[in-house]
C-alpha cells in the first residue's frame, strides 16, 4: 500500500485491488476560486481498474448557469454536507463563496481522517482501506437535516436492497459485484439520476445514491 498528499491537496492510497482519492484541498485567501467545486472530502474509487465513484466533471461555463452550478455544487459530489434543499445557486459563475477549513486529522498508508468547518456545520470524514473493503464514516455537527451523497461511474449499475434490519447497495459493473452495507437506522436512501461530464461541453446520465438524515 502506498499514499501520499500532494498539493493541491488529494490523499491518495492504492492497494492491489483498490485506488482511493479523497479532495483535501483547501485555497489561501488570496486564491481565486472561479474554477473550484464544492468538493471537500470527496472521495473517487476505482476497484480493480474500474472506475467506481467519480468526479462529475466540470460540464460547461457560461452558456449554461444551472449546468455550472449543478456539477460544482456538494449535493453533486461523493462527500457530505447539509441536505440538497438548501440549494447551492451561486450568482458569480466564477466565484466559489462556499469554501471552509480543512483539517486533516490522521493520515497514513490505508487511513484518513479530516474535518471540514463551514458557516453553520462540520464534517468529520474518516475513511480506512482493508483488504477487501473500504469504510467511510462520516459525522455531521449541526442541528440542520444532512446527507451523504455517492456519484458513480455511468457503467455502475445501483441497486437498492431493503431488509428488517439493513439496507445494502448492490453495484454491478463488467464482471464486479460490489456490496454496499449502510449503519444509518432510519435513514432514507434513494437512488436517482446525476450528470456526469467526462469531458468539456458534454453530459452524461449516470446515478446517485443519496442518504439523507434528520434532525434527532
Amino acid at each position: 500500500t502506498s499514499h501520499t498528499i500532494v498539493r493541491p491537496g488529494v490523499w491518495l492510497s492504492q492497494t492491489e485491488r483498490f485506488w482511493v482519492a479523497v479532495r483535501t484541498f483547501e485555497p489561501t485567501q488570496s486564491d481565486p476560486t472561479g474554477h473550484l467545486h464544492d468538493d471537500a472530502l470527496t472521495v473517487e474509487l476505482s476497484v480493480d481498474g474500474h472506475d467506481v465513484l467519480v468526479d462529475p466533471g466540470t460540464g460547461v461555463y457560461t452558456s449554461d448557469a444551472t449546468v455550472r452550478n449543478r456539477l460544482r455544487a456538494r449535493h453533486h459530489h461523493s462527500t457530505a454536507g447539509p441536505s440538497e434543499s438548501r440549494g447551492n445557486e451561486q450568482a458569480d459563475l466564477f466565484q466559489l463563496s462556499s469554501i471552509g477549513k480543512i483539517d486533516v486529522l490522521k493520515s497514513n498508508s490505508d487511513s484518513l481522517s479530516a474535518t471540514y468547518r463551514w458557516d453553520d456545520w462540520t464534517l468529520t470524514r474518516s475513511v480506512e482501506i482493508g483488504n477487501a473493503q473500504l469504510v467511510i464514516e462520516d459525522n455531521f455537527d449541526s442541528n440542520q437535516p444532512w446527507q451523504q451523497v455517492f456519484i458513480f461511474h455511468p457503467d455502475v449499475s445501483v441497486n437498492v436492497i431493503e431488509s428488517n434490519d439493513q439496507t445494502t447497495v448492490k453495484l454491478n459493473l463488467v464482471d464486479i459485484e460490489i456490496m454496499m452495507h449502510t449503519n444509518a437506522p432510519g435513514a432514507h436512501i434513494s437512488v436517482d439520476v446525476a450528470d456526469y461530464s467526462p469531458h468539456y461541453g458534454t453530459l452524461v446520465p449516470t446515478q446517485r445514491l443519496i442518504v439523507q438524515f434528520m434532525v434527532i
